[in-house]
């Protein structure tokens, strides 16, 4: 797939919001300041060597040309920035499929390990939290301990789910692609919402 127009018209998008917004007073953008820097192609295929996952099309094809920082809330990390964030040992579990789908239902939530479980000690509840975020790749913080994710593996691979520390039950947006819900965010700044 190729996505050359659509990177094109958020380059465009973000100049006019940087703009619209110079103030930064859109939440997070003090913190990006909608300034962003391309990734390194070689350090994109390395981690993806490393931890066993390919990112999504658009969002390799966004982070090679578009790249991380400016984004929804704090803006858009690196992908070795949140492996580790709801994974103790993502070399092993980032490339399981993850059981997260848009039609979960709350008892289907709560029947997850992470929640299904009671008397954690320190391992086993590394295990059940494993079981439950697998194949999940946060690259962004929402603050007060939210993430905004990707699945880069499993039924809805390429998803962006929002999921919290707090185990609440995960949200995924409306859009099918990374690359439509951040051109979304764009439209919402570029409009005055």
């Amino acid at each position: 797939m190729r996505f050359e127009e659509q990177i094109e018209r958020i380059g465009q998008k973000l100049a006019l919001a940087r703009k619209k917004d110079d103030a930064c007073q859109v939440f997070g953008a003090q913190k990006h300041r909608y300034q962003t820097r391309p990734v390194n192609q070689r350090n994109l295929e390395d981690f993806e060597e490393k931890y066993g996952v390919a990112v999504p099309p658009d969002f390799r094809e966004f982070l090679l040309q578009i790249g991380t920082g400016a984004g929804p809330f704090y803006g858009i990390g690196e992908p070795r920035w949140g492996a580790g964030h709801l994974l103790s040992d993502p070399a092993v579990h980032l490339r399981v499929p993850s059981p997260l789908t848009p039609d979960m239902t709350e008892a289907e939530w709560a029947e997850m390990p992470l929640l299904s479980e009671e008397d954690f000690d320190d391992d086993r509840y590394e295990l059940a939290r494993s079981k439950t975020y697998c194949g999940i790749l946060p690259f962004g913080d929402q603050g007060c301990a939210n993430y905004s994710c990707l699945i880069v593996e499993g039924e809805a691979k390429g998803r962006v789910v929002y999921v919290s520390d707090d185990e609440m039950q995960p949200f995924f947006v409306y859009e099918e692609r990374f690359l439509d819900w951040y051109e979304r965010w764009l439209d919402e700044i570029l409009s005055g919402q």
